[in-house]
């Protein structure tokens, strides 16, 4: 659609030194093989002998019709077609040409004394023809009946004729009484309604040179005026109007005697304040202004030193400002632009395109020139997807300037350039544009004889001067086409991208013509390439030109499966044509007795899986290098397969309507994934993956798939899973989940229970009885206060709609299951600043979570200033229970599973930490279990497991570095929780979860602290042992019993409490390779017990005995319940275990007011 055609003011054109014609054509370039160049189609001339004919004006309409402004003396011949001047004044032609140049029809307009002259040429979308310009004196109208005469003697008056496809004249009007027209009239056009803006200038009669009057109609399709605008103004002068067909706004510009702090006419909102430099001169002050369809400012914006001669709106709203800067400093908006750089010694005239938004903000300003010319741009119109037309004299690229034709897009960048020979002997006055196609239309003067090329042909002038009208077509371009291989015995459907095909008439591949459709914007073909085709270029022909791709579409011989034999894919006796290679393609099509599996190494450039039909990975590895196209179904179960050729720029595609359940997945060339992937393993990506269907990293009891990036990224949406497994907790409890993909907020995550969010938790004096309770909660250490413990930072989100920051978690309550979220995986370093310590004994907790779509190696994380070494991460074991499993310097599970909140303390305010991509694991890794690395520090691993089965961990190790007090990097804290069984080491005023401690310090005693959560038998158990010295044995002292346990023979120890509580001093531990005592405390009395584990009866004998009285034996279970009370010389030392229930029992010896305990086993 054509929004506008505008002129510069041909009493000017003696003011430069050369007048030509440089036409943009933002649509096409070229500089890209991508981008369409223009051609010139045909050119033809309009003269007659000794006479002289200029071109001003030119539109194009929606049939293909093209119309051109000739200004003639004398007379002028025009195809068949010649007509007289009715004066000696100049007087101007309205041709017509068909879409091969042919002349169609013309009608003269005259006046009757005085030059005529027409400028202004559009067409609307009912075909109407609309010319305006400016007369001084009546108008005369081939075809209509009667003259317009003018309403006073010596105006000038502006004029508006309209005229219908066929040429006959709809009407005629002019406008101005008793008042002199200063300017010619500007006329824009709303083509879909057809409605004419029209805007000139008057100077008011008597003449008063410092006020002129800017008038402004809009008139209808039958030339009323149905409304109008009068700005009056020192010297204000319209030099361009245009018009935004989507808005239905109006664009003015011109000239106006501005002066310091003078804003610009038409009011609205003034952008940039006072807009011209003191000091500068009233005839160098300009205005751009907006207005409505009802002529209503909107906005309007001033500058100085620079000519504005046509305007152009895009489809954002923006505005063009086309002309020159006749110096080298401007002003515009408040803003001075300086073009001159002082690399010349004297800057000429810059061509000049400045852009506004649609509220009259500043986007570009940009100027084209050489050195010592007088470069200017004359007109414009707006081209196809966004672009802009224009046409004036210099050069895109600032290299030679000339009569050019060129494009540049909106950020003012040349896109190409068009030049014609002779320049000298040739000047271009106007540009209109076709969009749909991209035709382009110029007129302007010539003399002597012109090429315009080889299609054109070259035209010479009849008359010492003569008009001209040339069309430019862009050929068709060929910019891609996908796929780029086929086979040679079915057909193949290809794409081909590029531009200019809307009138293609024919497709070949390597000469053979292929069927074919275009869609409606002609920028893209969707051809059958037949049977028996052979490798060769790709060819678009038009009636503008043919296109050749710039590569081959290949063609390869294929293999068809037939699974006669097997299922064997390595077996020739399956294929039609042998086993698949890197030069042959395979097809796996449907109803075969047997569909293949993949059980060793293979390789196929291509491979099609029809609908239907199935291919499996069972083992080994397989290689498609180039396309692997799925309709049917793909599973690999535990094999590897690989896409793309390394050191291959061209990218392998995977497409088609099936889904792909792969295993693992090595990217080791450019791949774009077209079809639905599922990974269940590892996607290793060497080369980058492009994202452009669903692509979904599994998790699943056992199993969750990583990314591991190996110099590739993943371009696009993945969407990533973590299973949350029941075996902990089989119901909802707290699991902290944090986001592997960037900018996603809480409401996207894909949760296994309802978020619930609800900030009155935060502020409430009982918030746990906030109605709703919130189900998702982040840690904000800050909100800790005096006396408040660990579990006062957490905090409820205000709203759903609460970002998911990189490397940050939220805790959620939600039951078992699956969670994902989708978006683009986070593949950088993560940098968390400004991380706070609080004042507060509890202070300087903090929620991280892992970033990456893969589990993070806590070991690979440097220690950071400011930031404790250890990490930790909580174990739901219940609705409201759970323990943090820690990891410090080697010691613990140092793997973080993706989606995994963990926790972190830091022990300075303001801390930033940095969480590395680098420690991401690069193999696949089962985030539960633990750390495999050989380690050769002495390790002792500790559990605390009650009577409901639920339990606690420690771990205790010697090395050098390793202190007796807490160390931030060696050790790791305990973070304590309620209604479980707690167990940690005391190490001066620290709980610690790893208590690491000098090697020297191996046989000094540890002391424990348990918390049970209830009461009954509990247990602390030897979970296991690393490199302790030969002979060396792991002893537990329970002090209150006055016993020593070796857990290294018997791996158990068990204990009963009558109460939950927290037991303090109790249990130690101790590495010895000395052979310690059962008791504690013996007085030196020596206790046999024998046998021990016992079955019917136990024998129990006191050896150096020496007592005053008789021997009492009280006999309790763990639980302490008393079982028997013996006296020990009645039973003869022998004591009837048969009714004993199995188990662990305590034999407790009263003697002489000291009591000895032995264990006792019965079995």
């Amino acid at each position: 659609m054509r929004i506008v055609l505008h002129r510069y003011p041909y009493g000017k054109c003696a003011t430069l030194l050369k007048l030509t014609l440089i036409y943009w054509v933002l649509c096409v370039g070229v500089v890209s093989s991508a981008i369409a160049q223009p051609n010139f189609k045909w050119a033809k001339n309009a003269g007659a002998a000794n006479q002289a004919a200029t071109g001003l004006a030119v539109a194009v309409a929606p049939n293909g019709n093209s119309y051109a402004i000739a200004q003639f003396t004398g007379s002028i011949k025009v195809g068949p077609f010649t007509r007289t001047a009715q004066s000696a004044y100049p007087e101007c032609l309205l041709i017509c040409y068909d879409a091969t140049g042919q002349p169609q029809w013309v009608k003269q307009i005259s006046s009757t004394w005085g030059a005529i002259k027409i400028t202004e040429l559009s067409v609307d979308e009912s075909g109407t023809i609309w010319a305006a310009g400016n007369t001084p004196s009546t108008v005369n109208v081939e075809g209509m009946s009667a003259a317009v005469t003018t309403f006073a003697t010596h105006n000038y008056c502006a004029f508006v004729v309209a005229f219908a496809p066929d040429g006959t004249p709809n009407w005629a009007k002019l406008f101005v009484a008793d008042n002199y027209a200063r300017t010619v009239a500007k006329l824009a056009l709303d083509e879909k309604n057809g409605i004419g803006y029209l805007a000139y200038a008057v100077e008011p009669y008597p003449n008063n040179p410092a006020f002129f009057e800017l008038i402004i109609h809009r008139i209808n399709a039958t030339g009323q005026i149905t409304a109008s605008r009068v700005r009056k103004d020192q010297q204000i002068n319209p030099t361009a109007v245009g018009f935004d067909q989507r808005r239905k706004w109006l664009y003015v510009a011109g000239d106006y005697g501005g002066r310091d702090g003078y804003t610009p006419p038409f009011g609205g909102t003034v952008q940039g304040g006072s807009t011209r430099p003191p000091g500068w001169s009233a005839t160098d002050t300009k205005f751009t202004a907006c207005l409505d369809a009802d002529l209503n400012p909107r906005w309007s914006v001033g500058g100085a030193d620079f000519n504005v001669y046509d305007l152009v709106s895009d489809e954002s709203g923006s505005v063009y400002g086309i002309g020159n800067m006749p110096g080298n400093v401007m002003s515009l908006g408040g803003t001075t632009y300086n073009v001159y750089d002082g690399t010349f010694p004297m800057p000429g005239n810059d061509m000049l395109v400045y852009r506004l938004t649609s509220k009259g903000a500043i986007k570009l300003i940009k100027t084209y020139g050489t050195r010592y010319t007088h470069d200017v741009a004359y007109a414009g119109q707006r081209g196809s997807d966004g672009q802009v037309v224009v046409c004036g004299y210099g050069t895109l690229n600032n290299t030679q300037a000339g009569n050019i034709v060129g494009a540049i897009d909106s950020t003012g960048k040349r896109v190409w350039e068009r030049r014609v020979s002779a320049n000298s002997n040739l000047i271009f006055w106007d540009v209109a544009c076709q969009p749909v196609n991209n035709h382009v239309l110029t007129t302007g003067s010539m003399q002597g004889t012109i090429s315009f090329g080889a299609e054109a042909g070259t035209v010479t002038a009849s008359g010492a001067k003569d008009m001209f009208a040339c069309k430019l077509t862009p050929y068709p371009v060929i910019s891609s086409f996908t796929p780029n291989v086929g086979v040679s015995t079915a057909v193949t459907n290809v794409v081909i991208s590029g531009e200019n095909f809307t009138a293609a008439t024919a497709v070949t591949f390597n000469g053979l013509s292929a069927s074919f459709s275009i869609n409606k914007e002609g920028n893209q073909i969707s051809a059958q390439v037949p049977v028996g085709a052979t490798t060769g270029l790709v060819r678009v022909v038009t009636p503008e030109g043919v296109a050749t791709s710039a590569t081959p579409f290949s063609v390869y011989p294929y293999t068809t499966w037939t699974g006669a034999s097997s299922t064997a894919w390595a077996n020739a006796a399956n294929w039609n044509a042998g086993v698949p290679d890197t030069d042959v393609d395979a097809l796996i099509p449907a109803g075969v007795p047997r569909y293949p599996s993949v059980s060793a190494t293979a390789t196929a450039r291509d491979i099609t899986i029809a609908t239907g039909a199935t291919m499996s990975l069972s083992a080994g590895r397989l290689t498609v290098e180039r396309n692997l196209i799925c309709d049917g179904s793909f599973v690999s179960a535990v094999a590897v397969l690989i896409t793309g050729k390394p050191n291959e720029p061209r990218s392998a595609t995977i497409s088609g309507n099936g889904i792909l359940r792969l295993s693992e997945w090595i990217i080791a060339g450019p791949t774009t994934q077209k079809t639905a992937v599922e990974v269940s393993n590892v996607i290793t990506t060497t080369k980058d993956l492009t994202v452009q269907a669903s692509l979904t990293l599994r998790s699943i009891l056992g199993a969750t798939a990583m990314h591991v990036n190996a110099g590739g990224s993943i371009i696009g949406d993945v969407t990533v899973e973590r299973y949350i497994s029941s075996s902990r907790n089989s119901g909802p409890g707290y699991r902290h989940i944090s986001s592997p993909v960037e900018n996603r907020k809480l409401s996207d995550m894909r949760s296994t229970g309802p978020l619930v969010v609800n900030p009155d938790f935060n502020t409430s004096s009982t918030p746990w009885n906030v109605n709703p309770y919130p189900t998702v909660f982040s840690y904000e250490e800050s909100r800790l206060t005096a006396g408040a413990g660990f579990g006062a930072g957490w905090t409820s989100p205000g709203t759903l709609d609460a970002g998911l920051p990189a490397g940050k978690s939220f805790t959620m309550h939600i039951p078992p299951g699956t969670v994902r979220i989708s978006g683009s995986l986070i593949q950088r370093d993560v940098t968390l600043i400004g991380l706070s310590r609080g004042t507060q004994p509890e202070s300087g907790w903090h929620l991280l979570g892992n970033p990456f779509a893969a589990p993070l190696d806590w070991s690979k994380v440097p220690v950071q200033a400011g930031v404790e070494g250890a990490m930790y991460v909580y174990q739901s074991s219940g609705t409201y229970t759970g323990n943090y499993r820690s990891y410090v310097n080697g010691v613990g599970n140092p793997f973080i599973a993706s989606m995994q909140g963990f926790f972190v303390r830091v022990n300075t305010d303001r801390t930033t930490f940095t969480i590395p991509q680098s420690a991401r694991a690069t193999t696949y890794v089962n985030p539960v279990v633990s750390r495999t690395t050989a380690d050769t520090r002495p390790i002792v691993n500790l559990s605390l497991v009650d009577n409901k089965e639920q339990a606690d961990e420690a771990s205790i190790y010697w090395a050098p570095d390793c202190a007796d007090t807490f160390k931030a990097s060696e050790d790791a804290r305990k973070i304590s929780v309620s209604d479980l069984p707690q167990l940690w080491i005391t190490a001066g005023d620290a709980s610690l979860s790893i208590n690491g401690l000098p090697e020297q310090s191996l046989n000094v005693p540890v002391p424990l602290t348990v918390r049970v959560a209830n009461a009954g038998v509990h247990q602390l158990n030897l979970e296991s042992v690393n490199a302790l010295p030969v002979g060396t044995n792991v002893w537990l002292e329970d002090k209150q019993l006055g016993l020593r346990h070796n857990l290294s023979q018997q791996k158990t120890y068990q204990f009963s409490v009558g109460q939950p509580m927290l037991i303090g001093g109790r249990f130690a531990l101790t590495l010895t390779n000395q052979i310690l005592s059962g008791k504690a405390a013996d007085n030196g009395l020596q206790v046999a017990l024998f046998p021990n584990p016992a079955h019917q009866y136990v024998r129990l004998e006191l050896a150096n005995k020496v007592t005053s009285g008789a021997v009492k034996v009280l006999i309790s279970d763990l639980a302490g319940r008393v079982v028997k009370i013996i006296d020990l010389a009645e039973v003869k030392n022998n004591i009837d275990v048969r009714d004993f229930a199995k188990g662990v029992y305590l034999i407790q010896i009263h003697l002489d007011g000291a009591t000895i305990v032995r264990r006792l086993t019965v079995e």
